[in-house]
């Protein structure tokens, strides 16, 4: 089964936030993760103290909330970086209302 990654944006309200949830389930335990979104890219493809079995799938629960929230732009580009390129691997990326 595909490892899954489960943002809920119902649980943050900034960008600090999302950060933070993010990184309890991907970093190891003992990594700081990160804040940016390098970081982010780095912790879903398993380096820099990510996961070794980095996501297949990403969900992000309440998207709409946390599009309003984090701003257009970021949520655009926070999308981008979760559902992965040609180099690294694509992964299915669902939004949920």
């Amino acid at each position: 089964m595909a490892a899954e990654l489960y943002i809920d944006g119902g649980q943050f309200e900034d960008i600090a936030g999302f950060y933070r949830q993010v990184t309890a389930q991907l970093a190891r335990p003992g990594v700081a993760g990160g804040d940016n979104l390098d970081a982010l890219c780095d912790l879903l493809r398993g380096g820099f103290g990510g996961a070794v079995n980095a996501p297949a799938v990403v969900r992000w629960h309440n998207f709409s909330r946390s599009r309003t929230l984090l701003g257009e732009g970021f949520a655009a580009r926070a999308c981008r970086v979760l559902a992965g390129d040609a180099e690294e691997g694509f992964r299915t990326l669902i939004l949920e209302e």
